[in-house]
């Protein structure tokens, strides 16, 4: 590994704690809970390590607000998953802006609203411009070096879920039904 791109990540690295710090005041999730819980559900979608971040969040969603989330790899929209949208049920885009990918969720969002989908989008800086005119609000993170942006992306999924459970009402600390050990028999 280049020098330089080993400082990159060294310096990618120590920046994780300050764009924690930044990512737990982001102040639309009260707003964005209001509407997931008058829908009573939401789709997640996400492309490539920002799919991982949809598939964890709709399941901690789930856990502690018993909400029915839906997370899908943005790229198979297009094979019948499309055909659940609509303007009953929020969707949230994570979509961080590179080169590689961001102009294909972004595709996918345009997608979405031509058929009346309201989406909330959580991205960067530079995406926050291209998805203003789509989506029903941007929420902008700091803008991450790849190698980190799953970490930082995760932070608002995970206060979303918890901000669920107690606008329902329910403990997001002893969610029902779940075992806190894994048991072999």
């Amino acid at each position: 590994m280049q020098k330089s791109n080993l400082t990159n990540l060294v310096n990618a690295i120590k920046s994780i704690p300050l764009n924690v710090e930044k990512a737990l005041k982001i102040n639309y999730l009260n707003e964005l809970a209001e509407l997931i819980i008058k829908y009573n559900g939401a789709m997640i979608i996400g492309r490539g390590t920002s799919y991982g971040i949809a598939m964890e969040a709709s399941l901690k969603i789930r856990e502690l607000s018993y909400i029915n989330t839906l997370s899908i790899a943005a790229g198979e929209m297009k094979h019948g998953s499309i055909a659940l949208v609509d303007d009953q049920i929020p969707i949230i885009a994570l979509t961080p802006y590179d080169d590689r990918l961001f102009y294909k969720t972004l595709s996918n969002i345009q997608e979405i609203v031509a058929r009346k989908g309201k989406v909330f989008a959580f991205t960067d800086c530079s995406g926050k411009p291209l998805l203003d005119s789509h989506c029903k609000a941007v929420i902008e993170l700091e803008k991450q070096m790849h190698f980190v942006t799953p970490i930082i992306y995760n932070i608002p999924m995970q206060m979303l879920a918890y901000t669920l459970a107690e606008k329902k009402g329910f403990n997001p600390d002893q969610p029902r039904n779940l075992a806190k050990s894994v048991t072999v028999e």
